[in-house]
């Protein structure tokens, strides 16, 4: 079940970083109403789930087609990264409320019990995290409507995750330093831990209400 989980993990990762190269060919080849339908149809697909979706699916379509008229159908392709961003944002700040996100996946790898001092360490880092999506969140924007295709895609496809990087590894040094008598799991270790326990924090932030 691991292995499964972490190959699908894998395949997931891999689809959302190809996925603004592939909105970005279809705008080039001028089928950016292709992209927007088949994100559409995620969005959906995704809604199917919740209650009233027929409601919010009706909702989302007018607001699109409104969106597509004054902003254009490009900008509202581009504008589709905000999505999981915004979502993104959502969870850690709500979580900053009972259980922070980071503390979530810290007790994954403590077996539940935090060494003195993580805690509150792990809240201030989910701070930090938030803070990243949500300037991520008015980049993304900012380039949806103002910037042009190339500059897009490039920070969505490939700056965004080097920024990612970045903070995840001077994170995990800053660790070191921080608590030099703590066994710090490796890296490795921790991103297999986030791909393979990624949905079980997410469905318990949900059912929480953090």
């Amino acid at each position: 079940m691991g292995l499964n989980q972490l190959v699908k993990g894998i395949w997931l990762g891999l689809l959302i970083a190809a996925y603004p190269v592939i909105l970005y060919l279809l705008m080039s080849y001028q089928l950016a109403w292709l992209g927007a339908l088949l994100v559409f149809g995620m969005i959906v697909w995704k809604l199917h789930r919740q209650n009233n979706w027929q409601w919010w699916t009706i909702i989302l379509l007018v607001s699109t087609l409104v969106s597509a008229r004054v902003f254009g159908i490009d900008a509202i392709l581009k504008l589709s990264p905000l999505l999981i961003h915004i979502s993104l944002f959502t969870f850690f700040m709500q979580s900053l409320y009972n259980v922070p996100m980071i503390e979530r996946f810290a007790r994954l790898e403590f077996d539940g019990k935090l060494p003195p001092g993580i805690a509150t360490y792990c809240r201030k880092l989910t701070i930090l995290w938030t803070v990243f999506f949500a300037a991520n969140i008015a980049a993304c924007g900012w380039l949806a409507i103002l910037g042009d295709d190339a500059s897009w895609v490039l920070y969505n496809g490939l700056i965004v995750y080097l920024l990612i990087g970045a903070l995840l590894l001077g994170e995990y040094l800053w660790r070191q330093i921080a608590f030099p008598d703590l066994e710090i799991p490796p890296l490795t270790q921790t991103i297999r831990s986030i791909i393979n326990n990624g949905h079980q924090v997410w469905g318990r932030g949900k059912n929480d209400g953090a």
